[in-house]
């Protein structure tokens, strides 16, 4: 099983559907993005050559049992907490750890040689979400702040992050990301071969919560 993502997909219109027949992304992407492309073209070759292999591609993974403190757990983590100063618009695909898990075993027994199956979730504004948390944990919802002024802020979050040593909250990259994120992706070929089956974002938050607070993450 190889591990991939969205990201490894190329990003057309927001509003077009994406699914497993999308191109690979090329070199005038983003490292990460690239290189997750690259992974997958190194698997298919491989395939061709007799190896029997899968690739999963997740979207946005957060959930319960985030024991060393993802960068989406923390974002979580500082909305809760009323720590983070404002939001921006946009949003994400977002997918509960526990279902990537249940997809990945299935796929051992279900998944065909050299084929791509997309985990994805659930497309939830940056807003929609902080209005989902703020119903569980009563916190206010941030300040909605135009992308233009948010990329002017990078670089103070990127001084900012270097004295406290922490990753910045907001970077060009992830803001790029929120504004561009496809909104229709189809996980529909694994939920008819995989048995794939998400379960509702606030079921999520709310059991990421309590595992947080059980294992005190949350002042």
């Amino acid at each position: 099983i190889h591990f991939s993502s969205i990201h490894a997909f190329q990003t057309e219109s927001s509003d077009m559907i994406l699914d497993e027949s999308r191109s690979l992304v090329e070199t005038t992407k983003t490292i990460y993005e690239f290189s997750k492309a690259e992974g997958e073209r190194e698997v298919l070759k491989a395939v061709k050559e007799g190896f029997n292999a899968v690739i999963l591609n997740p979207t946005a993974v957060i959930g319960p049992y985030d024991c060393r403190g993802s960068m989406l757990g923390q974002a979580l983590l500082e909305i809760y907490q009323n720590k983070l100063p404002f939001l921006v618009s946009g949003g994400y695909n977002w997918v509960d750890v526990r279902d990537v898990v249940a997809a990945s075993i299935q796929s051992v027994e279900s998944g065909r040689k050299g084929e791509k199956y997309i985990l994805s979730g659930e497309f939830c504004s940056l807003k929609e979400l902080s209005s989902m948390i703020s119903k569980i944990s009563g916190s206010k919802i941030p300040v909605l702040v135009p992308v233009s002024l948010a990329r002017l802020a990078c670089p103070f979050f990127q001084i900012y992050s270097s004295m406290i040593k922490k990753d910045p909250l907001y970077t060009y990259q992830s803001l790029d990301i929120l504004v561009n994120s496809p909104v229709n992706i189809s996980n529909a070929k694994a939920k008819k071969e995989l048995g794939y089956l998400p379960r509702p974002i606030e079921e999520t938050l709310r059991d990421t919560f309590n595992w947080y607070g059980e294992n005190n993450f949350i002042n």
